[in-house]
């Protein structure tokens, strides 16, 4: 099974998981998830970039709905 088959197979398993099963998981990834995680200086610009961008209505946007339906037909 591809990579995206296995996140898109994952993402729905633990959407309808009982908590049992939930905890079960995160305990076995959870030394994989890094709470500690920072963004570089070139991660932190491109991010306040976009952020004023959308502040200043120069970004493109559109409805959740929408960029769901295209990242699914996109297989992004």
């Amino acid at each position: 099974m591809a990579a995206p088959q296995i996140k898109e197979t994952l993402h729905e398993y633990i959407d309808t998981a009982d908590d049992k099963k939930l905890e079960a998981i995160y305990t076995i990834l959870k030394d994989s998830i890094s709470p500690d995680f920072e963004y570089s200086k070139d991660e932190l610009a491109a991010i306040y970039a976009r952020r004023n961008e959308y502040k200043n209505n120069e970004a493109e946007t559109m409805a959740a709905e929408d960029f769901v339906t295209y990242v699914r037909q996109n297989k992004l």
